[in-house]
């Protein structure tokens, strides 16, 4: 390893951002947003698991955003996933966690929508999703998604008597000739003793439902995807609901 290498492996998060942002930012302006969002899935505790708790994760956004001024915001958020009355919401004013700006310079004594230089958990993070878009930004004609997209969810109930139900489950019985109780119990699958059932088919019983799980065995939980409008970041897919862009803090003081 070579002493350049190991002198920015080594350095301050601080040190990083000065590098990576603080001497790019008049750059950044002139060249315009990258039109990119960069999503990452955090998961606490043991993530090698095939599913996941989805109380156990965060999910964290960058992408860029300019004022009227045309001054550059590197917005880096972080949602929680909650249990709603028919599915899974992730994010929300009500699931935010934090949101910052990465072009404002970290402070000792930040607040706001500022880093702290103290800061070594989100901020070395906002810095590597950061760096994932400026590789993407490079090559701008490469396809990519323009969709968020999200894990598959299972519940598990606390009563077995269990029907199928919601546009999703109709198409598969309609698709395979089945008969609903057997297309049902075709879906299902075993994990630690409890029976699981795809969200979708059965978001209708969500009074029983005793946890949800997402599965990330075979997700990409980093993902970069092409943001030409805001209202990308929200939407629905299957029994989750999703909005990346709404926050809580963006009104707060730098």
């Amino acid at each position: 390893m070579s002493s350049s290498t190991l002198a920015i492996e080594t350095a301050s998060p601080y040190s990083l951002w000065r590098r990576q942002v603080g001497r790019r930012l008049e750059q950044r302006r002139k060249a315009g947003p990258r039109n990119l969002a960069a999503i990452s899935y955090i998961v606490r505790g043991n993530g090698n698991r095939q599913l996941v708790d989805v109380r156990r994760i965060t999910v964290c956004i960058l992408h860029d955003l300019f004022d009227q001024f045309q001054t550059p915001q590197i917005r880096f958020a972080a949602y929680r996933l909650q249990q709603i009355h028919w599915g899974i919401a992730l994010g929300g004013p009500d699931q935010i966690v934090l949101d910052k700006d990465l072009s404002l310079a970290p402070r000792r004594r930040a607040y706001g929508r500022r880093f702290s230089r103290g800061d070594h958990r989100w901020l070395p993070l906002a810095l590597r999703m950061d760096k994932c878009l400026d590789r993407h930004a490079r090559h701008p004609f490469c396809p990519r998604p323009t969709e968020l997209r999200l894990p598959k969810y299972w519940a598990a109930l606390n009563t077995d008597r269990v029907t199928g139900n919601g546009p999703e489950f109709t198409t598969l019985c309609g698709n395979f000739g089945l008969p609903a109780n057997m297309a049902l119990l075709n879906c299902r699958r075993r994990y630690r003793g409890q029976v699981l059932y795809p969200l979708e088919f059965v978001s209708h019983a969500w009074r029983q439902f005793r946890f949800v799980y997402a599965d990330i065995r075979h997700f990409f939980r980093r993902q970069v995807i092409r943001l030409d409008e805001p209202g990308q970041l929200s939407g629905h897919l299957g029994a989750c609901s999703y909005d990346l862009m709404t926050s809580s803090f963006r009104r707060m003081a730098n």
